[in-house]
């Protein structure tokens, strides 16, 4: 079943259930980790086509669904990482890259956001953070992944989050090796990044531009090394 029908039509129990299953279809193909669910809430412009990939409609049928999942995953052994911090669901249809999470009600912003306070309330071991900006709550239109306010302030100060925090950057387009992202992630405090596919020269001069901000001191190694 989809995460939407997983919502609708299923307790919390049942999706409980179903994983541990997932956990431990996992685990006999070797796999360790897995990317979700996503705790995004769709927002009203949010195309009909794309509704199954939600975990429902509101961020309580969200919390309903796609917490318990996650959950289960973890008490099995595998590390689920719940996506996209601080939610993606709003942001306007067929948008790539870098995104912006237009929304100047605060009250709006925190009903995107409710279902990662929820998984940090249920000690949900990793979250990966988007690349969307929130300009209402970062005023720099920094992405939510190397904003100091949404991983600092927000998740390891204010919600006191101690798990892992993995920095979106699967879509850093055709340059990587200009973007600012991989460095500006670790310095806004996230744990590791995620890189997308890119050619292996890519990957070294990624890497390369990390070693050289810490010699710069631009970056702690500490940071990093934690």
């Amino acid at each position: 079943p989809s995460p939407w029908e997983l919502s609708e039509k299923f307790s919390s129990d049942t999706v409980e259930n179903l994983g541990a299953q997932t956990a431990r279809a996992a685990e006999k193909a070797g796999v360790a980790m897995l990317l979700g669910p996503s705790l995004d809430v769709p927002g009203p412009d949010t195309p009909n086509e794309s509704k199954p990939y939600f975990f429902g409609s509101s961020a309580d049928s969200v919390i309903k669904s796609a917490i318990p999942l996650a959950r289960a995953l973890a008490k099995a052994g595998v590390l689920p990482v719940v996506m996209h911090y601080p939610g993606m669901g709003a942001v306007p249809p067929g948008a790539k890259g870098a995104q912006t999470l237009a929304e100047k009600d605060i009250n709006k912003i925190a009903e995107i956001m409710v279902p990662f306070a929820d998984a940090v309330a249920a000690d949900i071991p990793a979250i990966l953070a988007g690349r969307v900006a929130v300009p209402a709550i970062d005023p720099k239109g920094r992405p939510a992944c190397a904003s100091n306010v949404l991983i600092e302030d927000i998740l390891r100060h204010e919600w006191n989050y101690p798990g892992v925090i993995i920095a979106d950057l699967r879509d850093m387009g055709t340059e990587p090796c200009r973007s600012p992202l991989p460095v500006d992630s670790f310095k806004a405090g996230c744990d590791l990044v995620l890189l997308g596919k890119m050619a292996l020269t890519d990957v070294v001069c990624v890497l390369e531009g990390i070693a050289k901000a810490i010699d710069g001191q631009a970056l702690d190694a500490k940071v990093v090394a934690e």
